[in-house]
């Protein structure tokens, strides 16, 4: 079974270091336009820099696991220092006094992912590095697109440290709530998500409740919250409608009830920090985008924040 679906994203720190102060330099430039980065040109002080930041996030915001306390994941959003928490390490291979091979052995232990800089003729070594799996992935050096390469595999180095961070809460909410998140192990709509979520700018992501809503951020630092609806979620939704209809008939309540029946408009309930009847329920309605794959078909809720969720607002640390 495969999972390559994480629990949250939010920011993290890329740590690159290369002895060519130039160079490094340079690539501190190119790439804080896209991540936060911290650089050393010397490799024994790289290595303990990793190693104690490392230790500190073990205890604190940045856990290497996820545990089951859902309620506690979105936390992170009133603590600035979750940026801190390093997700990726670029470490180039030719360096006087220790080598890059030798410094990422010395971190086999830190969760964060090991991108290595080579060149042509190390190639071999650097494959038989990640297959031993003392780095994560390696880039060639002396390439025009070597700092798109380099990009392209720091944004897939900190998915999949996400993904690995959440992998016992995935696994245990496929166990215990299989019919809320069986999407989890559908690649293709992991795809679709992605590509909605970076057309949207989304910069963070928490999973909220067992219900399958999630928090999100954008750049502009807005919230939105977003629910993906397997049909046997969908079918419970216009159940649940029915009988808060049939307890409580009104016009306004029948004119929800007709929206949500016809899948118009669908409920994101954790927008809302009160039990609502089902008249009031507009606010928290959202436009369903289905999404077909091989697997099955599922409605994508995304609807803005509105002020009314139970969040502390005022303590949000945006990074």
């Amino acid at each position: 079974m495969s999972i390559n679906f994480s629990c949250c994203f939010y920011p993290t720190t890329v740590v690159c270091v290369d002895d060519d102060v130039h160079l490094l330099k340079w690539m501190g430039l190119l790439l804080e336009s896209r991540f936060k980065v911290t650089a050393f040109h010397n490799p024994t002080e790289f290595v303990e820099f990793v190693q104690k930041a490392a230790s500190a996030h073990h205890h604190g915001v940045g856990e290497v696991h996820l545990d089951t306390e859902i309620a506690l994941l979105h936390q992170r959003i009133y603590n600035s220092k979750r940026a801190e928490e390093i997700s990726a390490l670029v470490v180039d291979y030719y360096m006087p006094g220790m080598d890059g091979l030798t410094a990422c052995k010395m971190l086999k232990g830190v969760a964060a992912k090991k991108i290595m800089l080579t060149g042509e003729a190390d190639q071999s070594l650097a494959v038989s590095a990640f297959n031993e799996g003392i780095i994560d992935q390696f880039v060639m050096k002396g390439q025009a697109q070597v700092m798109e390469d380099l990009q392209v595999q720091i944004e897939r180095m900190q998915a999949l440290f996400f993904i690995e961070k959440s992998r016992f809460l995935t696994e245990h909410l496929l166990q215990h709530f299989a019919a809320v998140f069986s999407y989890f192990t559908d690649v293709e709509l992991q795809e679709k998500l992605n590509k909605l979520l970076h057309e949207k700018a989304i910069r963070e992501i928490y999973l909220f409740n067992e219900e399958g809503d999630f928090l999100l951020i954008d750049e502009a630092k807005k919230l939105w919250w977003m629910s993906v609806k397997t049909p046997t979620m969908v079918k419970r939704l216009l159940q649940d409608a029915e009988g808060e209809f049939l307890q409580e008939p009104s016009p306004e309540a029948e004119a929800v009830f007709e929206c949500i029946k016809k899948q118009e408009k669908l409920p994101i309930f954790a927008a809302s920090k009160t039990v609502l009847d089902i008249a009031e329920w507009g606010p928290l309605l959202a436009t369903p985008l289905a999404v077909q794959t091989t697997k099955d078909q599922y409605q994508i809720l995304l609807l803005e924040d509105f002020g009314q969720a139970n969040l502390r607002y005022s303590d949000i640390q945006f990074v």
